[in-house]
Formats: structure tokens, C-alpha cells, sequence
């Protein structure tokens, strides 16, 4: 019996083993396939970096990622749509990762964001970064039907926000907040 267990495991080891190995592989052909680009934002007043990862085949849908300058998140955004795209037999998506620069905290949260008590307040510039979203990055994309807002932590909060300040606009299709930092802003609860 426990040179049965000592066998199965052994396999176990060999199989998760072979599994990463893949899943490396996979992640870096995918990273090898962005596109680093820069853009000079008017509404943000500044230079703008984000990294597409486009799809072998034509997309008709755009992941906005936030946050992008986190490989966690744009990479591994990008590795599951592939994914999820290819156990569908569809074409995967282009996603769009979106480096905050620094500038994460002005960038996604409103001016009159009521943070919890020990939450500092700060004046942000969201309304900006949506100009910057809808009005300059997503036109790049033209030729896609639809896009989708996707972010995470505070980037999480902000796609909230956004979808509450929002919810009558049509130019984004979706969202998807993961784990949304309701501390940041209190408000949104009402909301």
C-alpha cells in the first residue's frame, strides 16, 4: 500500500511538474506577443504606456485591464482569455494593460471619494482617467464591437465606480471588479 502512495505521488510530482513547464511556456509566447505603446493623453495631460496583447485571429472584443505595469495582471488577463478562447473555439480577445505610471491612487479614485477613517483622502482624478479611457485609448481599437473594463484591488473600486457614474453608456460592454478596495471609498456602498 505505501509503495502504491510512494508511486502516485511520485507521478503527482512529474504531471504538476510537466504542468508548469507548460503553463511557462504558454505565458511566454503570450508575453512575447505585446506590444508596448505610448500615447500623449489630453485629458491627463501627460504620456500614457499600456501593452497590447493582441490575438492570432480577428477580435471582436477588448479587455481593458488596469494596472497594467503588474504583469500579474495584464499577462495573466491574456493568458486566460487565450485560454478560455481556445476551450470555446473562439478568438480570444486583445487586451489592453494599462500602466498607472505612479499614478494609481489620482488616477482611479474620485475627488469626492469618502475613504474609511483610516484611509487617507486624497483628490483624484477619475472623470479624467474616463475621458482617457473612452475617449482616447478605446477609439485606438476601432475595429473591435465590443470592449470590457477589468480591474482589481483599487483598479477593482474604480470599475465599480465607473459602472455606477456610467451605467447609461453603451461604449463599454462589461465589467469585472475583483476584489474591489471598498475602503478607498465608502461611498460606493450607497451608491
Amino acid at each position: 500500500m505505501l509503495r502504491t502512495v510512494r508511486k502516485a505521488g511520485k507521478w503527482a510530482v512529474i504531471l504538476c511538474g510537466f504542468a508548469a513547464v507548460v503553463t511557462c511556456l504558454f505565458a511566454l509566447g503570450i508575453w512575447s506577443s505585446g506590444e508596448q505603446r505610448t500615447m500623449r493623453s489630453t485629458a491627463l495631460g501627460e504620456q500614457r504606456r499600456y501593452t497590447v496583447y493582441k490575438s492570432p485571429a480577428a477580435p471582436a472584443e477588448v479587455i481593458l485591464v488596469l494596472d497594467g505595469e503588474r504583469m500579474r495582471h495584464g499577462l495573466a488577463t491574456a493568458m486566460q482569455a487565450r485560454l478560455w478562447a481556445f476551450l470555446h473555439g473562439s478568438s480570444a480577445p486583445v487586451v489592453v494593460a494599462i500602466d498607472s505610471q505612479g499614478t494609481r491612487d489620482s488616477d482611479l479614485r474620485n475627488p469626492q471619494s469618502q475613504p474609511a477613517s483610516w484611509r487617507p483622502t486624497i483628490n483624484g482624478r477619475a472623470e479624467k482617467f474616463d475621458r482617457f479611457l473612452l475617449d482616447e485609448l478605446s477609439p485606438q481599437f476601432d475595429g473591435s464591437s465590443e470592449f470590457y473594463l477589468f480591474g482589481h484591488s483599487l483598479a477593482g473600486l474604480y470599475t465599480v465606480d465607473f459602472a455606477i457614474r456610467h451605467h447609461a453608456d453603451r461604449r463599454l460592454a462589461g465589467f469585472a471588479a475583483f476584489t474591489p478596495t471598498i475602503s478607498h471609498d465608502m461611498s460606493v456602498l450607497g451608491r
